[in-house]
């Protein structure tokens, strides 16, 4: 016999239970993975227009090449995105595709070789106190690469802030910062950016 809330009510326990506490309970005992897919990266990783880029959107590609270092870290960054909710299983392929694209242009595999020393999504502290964070920057002995991704067509903005983080490491001593831009649209796309 157990009793809940005002002590004038009592519930007595019945023959037909089936709940350790003394409730009647039912459980369903279909696979709710076959019925209910999560993802945790809406609505910051959905914005597009059309589903199909929804589902790969600059947004996606930007995550994904945060957690790879080296190209060798490719299958584990998937699967974490994948274990995370980020992706489900149907996008695999088609991601570890795009990222294949980009990790192999000629012009964006020289930011993931195994020279130097590599800082992905590390904020630099600007005098005053306000703090930038570029994508990946590259710490050669005799030169600093900084690059930023972006998605979508160029526009000026994107210019001024790449070459915000190139003036910043040269502030700080790094020898002949290079500003660069990696559109991750198809096809991929990079550009140096100069300043004038």
């Amino acid at each position: 016999r157990y009793t809940f809330g005002d002590s004038g009510v009592v519930v007595q326990e019945s023959n037909n239970v089936s709940g350790s506490n003394g409730l009647e309970c039912e459980f369903l005992s279909s696979n709710w993975q076959q019925r209910l897919v999560f993802a945790g990266r809406a609505p910051q990783i959905w914005q597009s227009s059309t589903p199909e880029s929804a589902q790969l959107s600059g947004n996606l590609l930007h995550k994904a090449l945060a957690g790879i270092i080296y190209p060798s870290d490719l299958d584990k960054t998937i699967n974490k995105l994948l274990n995370e909710g980020v992706i489900v299983p149907e996008e695999v392929q088609v991601l570890r595709h795009r990222l294949g694209l980009v990790l192999s242009h000629p012009d964006v595999a020289r930011f993931f070789g195994q020279e130097g020393k590599i800082a992905v999504e590390t904020e630099i502290l600007a005098p005053g106190g306000k703090s930038y964070r570029p994508d990946r920057v590259v710490f050669l002995q005799n030169e600093t690469h900084v690059v930023d991704y972006k998605a979508g067509a160029p526009v000026q903005s994107h210019k001024g802030q790449v070459l915000k983080y190139a003036s910043l490491l040269e502030g700080m001593g790094y020898p002949r910062v290079r500003a660069w831009l990696v559109y991750l649209n198809q096809p991929v796309e990079v550009i140096e950016m100069v300043n004038g």
